[in-house]
């Protein structure tokens, strides 16, 4: 076994087997995508480069292709996210 998908997966992936398809009902799979700073960035350049990939975020052609691929949009800031 090498692919399986969530229940709710889009094209291409709705042809591979769920985990619970494969025998794996109680495994559950997600990923996390997300850009990083070097240690000590100043605060002024993180809010910069956030308002930058909120604004991408934002360009429906952006948007299209981050679900194209089975993606989900989220969102966040450094003050709260858990590393």
């Amino acid at each position: 076994m090498f692919t399986v998908r969530p229940p709710e997966a889009a094209e291409p992936w709705v042809h591979s087997a769920t985990f619970a398809e494969a025998g794996y009902p109680q495994v559950q799979g997600s990923n996390w995508m997300g850009y990083i700073a070097p240690k000590g960035t100043p605060p002024a350049i993180v809010a910069k480069l956030h308002a930058a990939f909120v604004k991408a975020i934002g360009h429906a052609d952006v948007k299209e292709r981050i679900l194209s691929q089975s993606n989900e949009l989220g969102g966040g800031w450094s003050a709260t996210a858990r590393y």
